[in-house]
């Protein structure tokens, strides 16, 4: 199995080719970081997103699982936009199985500093999620775009078969399921720091103290790749 190349805790990114563009910008944006395009495992829905991706970076770990009905535009709130939500919470299920801790990745999120050199906690912990907003906005909403799953945890199997319940029977997405799921005493659910991870909304901020990475979703209506140019992000 490809994640038996990958150092824990490793990367997981999913994409179909409408986000080969930004994954090929994430991973400019870390080609000098250590080992992190070595240890992050690329799950492409389609073959023209593996292609294009070993066409530049040939010694990715690619996984391809040919899924047609999410191989179009992800448009928010629409059919396969919660198909991939569902599709996202099987992949961890499947990871989850193999006993694995990993952080699931979004491509447009702009890494200042390399995630996997952050030393991750021992504690007893299922998940450790990434909030919305910034370090002045309201606190413990999942944001769903960057996490840490604690695979090897004795109850996370039973946390994720909860979520995918939940996804499996209403339109909801991961951060709403989460909200119910971490309620639960049985589960321990951690917060990251909007000092670690914050969302697009820092931008638009005071712009105190950067973060250690900045998710760019929100206002950009689909077209993450325009709004990052207007806003003058280098690395695009």
């Amino acid at each position: 199995m490809a994640v038996k190349k990958l150092n824990e805790p490793f990367g997981v990114i999913l994409l179909n080719e409408y986000a080969v563009d930004m994954t090929l910008n994430w991973l400019c944006n870390t080609n000098n970081m250590s080992d992190v395009h070595k240890n992050t495992l690329f799950v492409t829905l389609d073959y023209k997103a593996r292609e294009e991706l070993l066409k530049f970076y040939p010694e990715l770990v690619v996984f391809t699982w040919n899924a047609k009905c999410l191989q179009s535009h992800f448009l928010p709130n629409d059919a396969t936009y919660m198909s991939f939500f569902l599709f996202r919470t099987n992949l961890i299920r499947a990871l989850i199985r193999k006993k694995k801790n990993f952080w699931m990745l979004q491509a447009d999120t702009i890494w200042r500093r390399n995630l996997f050199e952050k030393p991750v906690s021992s504690s007893t912990i299922n998940v450790a999620l990434d909030q919305t907003g910034h370090e002045f906005s309201r606190k413990y909403t999942m944001n769903g775009a960057n996490f840490l799953v604690f695979g090897n945890r004795s109850n996370t199997k039973e946390l994720f078969e909860d979520v995918y319940w939940y996804q499996s029977r209403f339109y909801v997405t991961d951060p709403d399921v989460m909200k119910v799921v971490c309620s639960n005493s049985r589960y321990k659910c951690g917060w990251m720091r909007h000092r670690f991870i914050s969302g697009w909304e820092w931008i638009y901020s005071q712009q105190v103290r950067p973060p250690m990475l900045i998710q760019m979703d929100g206002e950009v209506n689909g077209n993450k790749i325009s709004t990052m140019k207007r806003l003058f992000i280098k690395k695009v």
